[in-house]
């Protein structure tokens, strides 16, 4: 796949504008980039959990959350950037982990404990 990246969005992201990812593709990322957004009223959505300093530690679904975890406002939009030369290498730690059970945050957060997450 090379030096470009690869854009990732999940099946339920209809409404993303076009300048988002072209802007998107213009950031310099280490390793996953996940789009968030503070949401006024985050019911439904997966939360952005994150530890010291500010790095992603992990996407947890409203119906997994904790209380704490219910009170976050930072949201996963499903849009998700990576390297290109990593995705083959990404895809394949995420597609080992795959189970039915499974949400695609928690694939995600499987397969990035190997990368960095900006």
């Amino acid at each position: 796949l090379g030096d470009g990246k690869v854009l990732v969005l999940y099946g339920d992201v209809p409404l993303i504008q076009a300048d988002t990812l072209r802007d998107l593709l213009q950031l310099d990322v280490r390793g996953l980039g996940i789009l968030s957004a503070q949401a006024h009223d985050p019911h439904g959505y997966g939360r952005i959990v994150r530890g010291a300093g500010g790095a992603v530690r992990s996407i947890v679904e409203e119906k997994d959350a904790t209380e704490a975890q219910r009170r976050i406002q930072e949201i996963n939009t499903g849009v998700v950037l990576a390297p290109a030369g990593s995705a083959m290498e990404i895809a394949t730690a995420v597609a080992a982990q795959i189970s039915a059970t499974q949400s695609a945050n928690q694939r995600i957060e499987d397969g990035c404990k190997r990368f960095t997450i900006d």
